[in-house]
């Protein structure tokens, strides 16, 4: 009888389990990462500007300028922070939003507003400009907390071999000629 009750046992190699549980785990990991990339990662979008300047707005209702041979990457949709990537020299007019700060990064410098106009100036090897025309910005290196508050007239100037920022009040108000097409003269050498 208890030759009868014995259950037969068919021992199944541990290499063989593993590839069936495998067959099953990694398509549902493939599947999840998939959904991940293309359905929570936000789109990136570029603008780019070639012997041209342009103007956009973005879609919180930030608008930029591009000056010639400057680029732009951001995402379609912000999330808690706009955050932006650069190229080249940009003049924003940032939209005012308390709840969102806005962070451009250009090279090994970050800009963070919550609602001003001023220019990025990133074309230079050398330096990286910012001249505020309206409100205030934090202009920084990024992972050090060498930073600068810029207010209107000032421009911050990061000096990429001496790695350090400092701030001046330029002695002219040309910066923005790319921009508006207009030079300014007051008390100034005839020959500059």
């Amino acid at each position: 009888n208890y030759e009868q009750n014995q259950v037969n046992i068919k021992k199944v190699p541990v290499y063989k389990l593993f590839v069936r549980v495998a067959a099953v785990v990694i398509p549902i990991m493939i599947i999840a990462s998939l959904y991940f990339i293309y359905f929570q990662s936000p789109k990136m979008l570029t603008l780019a500007s070639n012997a041209q300047n342009s103007t956009d707005t973005l879609t919180d209702g930030t608008i930029v300028y591009l000056n010639h041979h400057s680029k732009l990457v951001y995402p379609e949709k912000f999330s808690k922070n706009r955050e932006v990537t650069m190229q080249g020299e940009i003049f924003f007019d940032v939209k005012h939003d308390e709840s969102k700060p806005f962070i451009i990064h250009a090279g090994n410098t970050f800009v963070k507003v919550l609602g001003t106009s001023f220019n990025v100036n990133a074309s230079d090897s050398n330096t990286i400009e910012v001249f505020v025309k309206t409100g205030h910005v934090l202009f920084s290196i990024s992972n050090d907390t060498s930073s600068v508050i810029l207010y209107p007239g000032d421009k911050g100037i990061y000096d990429i071999p001496a790695n350090q920022i400092r701030k001046i009040k330029p002695e002219d108000e040309n910066d923005l000629f790319w921009k508006n097409k207009v030079l300014v003269f007051n008390s100034t050498a005839l020959q500059d």
